[in-house]
């Protein structure tokens, strides 16, 4: 199986290594998608509303994201970075093929949910109004791509600085608290945002822009904090 997700060698070699280590989730994958495509068609033909559709691209994105993280595991289990440090990889080749390999699993996921909403919507619409429009589907895709980037770029340090099962606990609680600041930081937005009288629903173009910003600032901050850990790291 080729992979093309990079020019370099190195970095496909690495890359392969782990898309095949997770073959074995493929059906695990068709599972989780087949789920919320069935549940986005039922709700729709109960008359429970089109823009469950719009929710599946998100599911879908988070899924195949979350997924790609479970490579680290293998790892682990086969004590491979013993073996990965002694070929002529350099650590920078190393842990950025882990974020090229979650990163293209997330973008992959989001636009098969996307394609998959479409398509569904169309067979299974009847007609109905779509309650979203194109930006907002976007907006809420990005969001999805945002979320599980942020939860990735959490783990992948926690995962070098303490292993894969150690850091577990570690994620739960940093995630906690990052879900209180958020929560914080949104209910703050929103409130300047209502006082200034200034209508959120006008600045929806900028939505985009924002997630993805947000999104490359998350990973680069991550990278560079995992790089530093695994340079220091022995094996």
């Amino acid at each position: 199986m080729k992979i093309t997700l990079s020019k370099n060698p190195k970095m496909q070699g690495l890359l392969t290594k782990d898309l095949l280590q997770l073959k074995n989730y493929e059906k695990t994958l068709i599972c989780f998608i087949l789920i919320f495509s069935i549940v986005s068609i039922l709700q729709s033909l109960s008359g429970g509303g089109t823009n469950l559709f719009s929710v599946l691209p998100v599911m879908i994105t988070i899924g195949f994201g979350m997924f790609s993280i479970a490579s680290f595991n293998y790892d682990e289990a086969a004590k491979a970075d013993r073996y990965i440090r002694s070929l002529p990889v350099s650590i920078k080749e190393i842990v950025l093929s882990k974020y090229i390999f979650t990163i293209w699993s997330t973008v992959i996921g989001a636009l098969i949910g996307i394609s998959l909403s479409s398509i569904l919507f169309g067979l299974f619409a009847f007609g109905k109004p779509f309650t979203t429009n194109v930006l907002e589907i976007l907006s809420v895709t990005l969001g999805g791509i945002l979320g599980i980037s942020i939860v990735e770029a959490i783990q992948i340090p926690c995962i070098y600085k303490f292993g894969a099962e150690k850091a577990r606990m570690q994620i739960f609680l940093i995630m906690v608290v990052l879900i209180v600041i958020a929560s914080l930081l949104i209910g703050g937005v929103l409130y300047w945002l209502e006082k200034w009288a200034i209508d959120i629903y006008k600045l929806q173009f900028l939505i985009p822009f924002i997630f993805l910003g947000l999104t490359i600032l998350v990973y680069n901050i991550s990278y560079k904090i995992a790089y530093k850990i695994y340079e220091k790291k022995e094996f």
